[in-house]
């Protein structure tokens, strides 16, 4: 795969992650990552700056600061600044992110998972794409899980049926029905070439025009957890253009509500009625 070309404009980027008890050092990746990622951007220009706001969701204010010292102090190193977020308690995912994105101000901003790790060249491809392209307003990179298997984080309208294929059906069963969840993951997205037009983007890692995050007022903070993603990218998507690049790289090991127990599946189940109630049900027949 060719690089994108290179890009003059400036690269004023800001990054958000919600965490809620994430273990010190999954936090600790993450941020470093970010960082090396960071170190590949192209010299900021005149205004051009770059912060992470870790937002602490939890009840205890269980950050370990001390934990995550080496790679914030590299991010220091770089000129980057960090902020830590916490005593609110468990807002919800996208109320921690509206906090985050209140308090950045950069032309750019990234939402993300504390369970994610950025390739080192991220950023930097992910910026020179949206200054190239004034008619992107998110994209959504390539992702892999911890084995190494490929993550399909672009998604066209939700049915109800293929929610209850992917979370509670074994895997025979869901191989009865590959084509159609194929259809819903939008497998055939290229891995050579950019992809835009998509109508639904994963929360776990959005790169962001921050001016058209403003203008949708950021996550609707009535979504405590699930589909605030598959909100914000409906809602970005009526003014501008959602993309897939399939240069952008993360490592995301989350994923499979349905076997985090039954208070995942209750919240599922209640942020699943309030995006179909707005959006419109779809029981079977896919888009």
């Amino acid at each position: 795969m060719l690089p994108l070309p290179p890009n003059s404009a400036p690269q004023s980027v800001s990054i958000s992650i919600v965490s809620y008890d994430s273990p010190s050092q999954q936090l600790a990746m993450a941020i470093a990552s970010v960082g090396c990622a960071m170190e590949k951007l192209d010299p900021a220009g005149e205004g051009a700056a770059c912060s992470l706001t870790l937002v602490d969701n939890s009840e205890s204010g269980s950050v370990d600061t001390e934990a995550l010292s080496a790679p914030l102090a590299k991010l220091e190193a770089l000129g980057c600044s960090y902020r830590l977020i916490a005593g609110h308690g468990n807002v919800g995912y996208g109320a921690g992110q509206n906090l985050a994105f209140a308090s950045a101000h950069h032309d750019f901003h990234v939402f993300m998972n504390p369970d994610v790790e950025l390739d080192s060249q991220s950023l930097k491809l992910g910026l020179a794409y949206l200054a190239d392209n004034p008619d992107v307003a998110m994209v959504s990179p390539y992702a892999k899980d911890d084995a190494g298997n490929k993550q399909f984080l672009c998604k066209r309208y939700p049915t109800l049926f293929d929610f209850f294929l992917r979370g509670f059906m074994p895997a025979p069963v869901r191989r009865l029905f590959d084509e159609r969840l194929a259809r819903f993951e939008m497998r055939e997205l290229s891995d050579s070439a950019p992809s835009k037009g998509i109508p639904i983007i994963s929360g776990c890692f959005m790169l962001c025009r921050s001016s058209s995050i403003e203008k949708v007022a950021g996550f609707d903070p009535g979504y405590f957890l699930y589909f605030e993603d598959f909100d914000l990218s409906l809602r970005v998507r009526e003014s501008a253009s959602l993309a897939y690049l399939p240069v952008m790289r993360i490592r995301h090991a989350g994923g499979g509500s349905a076997r985090k127990g039954a208070k995942h599946i209750k919240m599922f189940l209640q942020s699943a009625r309030r995006f179909f109630s707005s959006y419109g049900w779809r029981w079977f027949k896919q888009p």
